[in-house]
C-alpha cells in the first residue's frame, strides 16, 4: 500500500506488515486459549507438591536455553546481512550489485527454502509437551515412538520438498517473484533442505526431553562451519553467493547431525532408517524425472511457464506417493491415521 510513496515509505509498510502480523497471530493463539482451555470440576486438581521456587527454577532451565537460541539465530542473521554482502565484493561485485544478490539470496532462495518447514516447525512446537509428556509417565517406548514418528514425517515431507526445488528452482524464482537467477543458490540450499528440516524437528524433541541447551550449544558449533564457510566460499570468484549457499548446508547438516546425536544417547532411540529415510529417498529420487519430463512437455505443449511448473509439481507430487505405496514407505494405515486425525479435529 505505501509503495507508490516511495522505496522508503515502502520499507516501513514492510516491518509495519511484520508488526500487525505479530499482533493478530497473538489475538488468535489468546482466543484459541479461552475457547478450547479444559474446565476442571473444583477440587479435581490437587495442589502442586513441588515448590514454588523449584517450580520457577525449571521453567527457566527451559527458558533460557530456547530464548538464548532464538537470540542468537537472529544475531546470526544480523552478521549474514553484513558479511555476506562484504565477501561478494570481495569476489568481484561492486556494492550494488552484492546488495541485490543477496537481497535475492534471502528474500527469495531462502525463503522458498522455509516454506516446507511450515510443517516441521508446527510439529516441533507440537512435540515439546508431547516428548514431555512421555518422559513424566516414564514410558521410554512411548518417548520412541514418538520421536521416530517425528523424523519419519519430516524426511517425507523434506526430501520431495527438496527435489521440487531443485527441479524447479529457476521456474519457481521467476513465477513467485520474478528474478530466475535466484534459481542458483535455491538449487543449491535445497540440497541442506532436508537437514534444515530434521534440525527443527530435533530440536523440538530435545526441548521436549527438557535438554534444550544441547540444541543451544549445536547451533553455536555449526555457526562457526557456517560463518567460516561464508567467509571463504562466498569470497571466490567462480563461486559467490553459491558459496554462500554451501555454507550454510554445512551449517544445517551439522546441526541436525549432532541434534540426531544427542537424541540417540539421551534416548537409546535408533530409527528404522530403512523405512524412514531409504524408502523415501528413493521415492523422491524417482518423482524427479517425473518433474522434468512434465515440465518441458507442457510447456511444449501450452507454452505456458506457469502452466508448465504447476503441472509439473502436481505430476511430481502423485509420482511420489505412488512411489511411496509401491516402496512400502507409506501404507494405508498410515492415510487411516491422517483421516482419523482430521475428523477427530473437525469435530473439536
Amino acid at each position: 500500500m505505501l509503495l507508490p510513496r516511495g522505496i522508503e515509505y515502502a520499507a516501513v509498510g514492510a516491518a509495519t506488515g511484520v508488526i500487525i502480523g505479530e499482533i493478530a497471530g497473538l489475538a488468535a493463539i489468546v482466543t484459541i486459549h479461552f475457547q478450547k482451555r479444559p474446565h476442571f470440576p473444583a477440587g479435581l486438581l490437587s495442589a502442586p507438591d513441588e515448590p514454588l521456587l523449584r517450580s520457577l527454577g525449571r521453567i527457566f532451565n527451559l527458558a533460557v536455553p530456547v530464548t538464548l537460541t532464538r537470540f542468537v539465530a537472529t544475531s546470526l542473521l544480523s552478521i549474514d546481512a553484513v558479511l555476506i554482502p562484504y565477501r561478494l565484493q570481495a569476489s568481484g561485485l561492486q556494492l550494488v550489485e552484492a546488495t541485490s544478490v543477496f537481497g535475492q539470496f534471502v528474500g527469495i532462495a531462502e525463503s522458498l527454502l522455509f516454506v516446507p518447514g511450515i510443517i516441521t516447525i508446527s510439529m516441533a512446537t507440537a512435540l515439546i509437551p508431547a516428548v514431555s509428556d512421555a518422559v513424566a509417565l516414564k514410558n521410554i517406548a512411548l518417548v520412541h515412538a514418538r520421536c521416530e514418528e517425528a523424523i519419519r514425517i519430516t524426511l517425507l515431507a523434506g526430501l520431495p520438498s527438496a527435489v521440487i526445488l531443485m527441479s524447479l528452482a529457476e521456474e519457481l524464482c521467476g513465477l513467485i517473484f520474478g528474478y530466475p537467477e535466484a534459481g542458483a543458490s535455491l538449487r543449491i540450499l535445497a540440497l541442506g533442505g532436508p537437514f534444515l528440516y530434521l534440525q527443527q524437528t530435533s530440536t523440538g524433541i530435545l526441548q521436549g526431553l527438557g535438554e534444550a541447551f544441547r540444541p543451544f550449544r549445536n547451533l553455536i558449533f555449526a555457526s562457526f562451519f557456517k560463518i567460516t564457510g561464508i567467509y571463504y566460499l562466498t569470497g571466490l570468484n567462480h563461486l559467490g553467493i553459491r558459496g554462500t549457499a554451501l555454507a550454510l548446508v554445512a551449517g544445517y547438516l551439522v546441526t541436525a547431525l549432532l541434534n540426531l546425536y544427542d537424541i540417540r544417547r539421551l534416548t537409546r532411540l535408533k530409527p528404522n532408517w530403512h523405512n524412514n529415510l531409504i524408502k523415501p529417498l528413493i521415492a523422491a529420487i524417482g518423482m524427479g524425472p517425473t518433474v522434468l519430463l512434465s515440465k518441458n512437455s507442457l510447456y511444449g505443449y501450452t507454452g505456458s511457464e506457469a502452466a508448465a511448473t504447476t503441472g509439473a509439481l502436481f505430476s511430481g507430487i502423485a509420482c511420489y506417493i505412488l512411489l511411496l505405496f509401491l516402496t512400502g514407505g507409506i501404507k494405508i494405515y498410515d492415510l487411516q491415521r491422517l483421516r482419523a486425525a482430521f475428523n477427530a479435529k473437525t469435530n473439536v
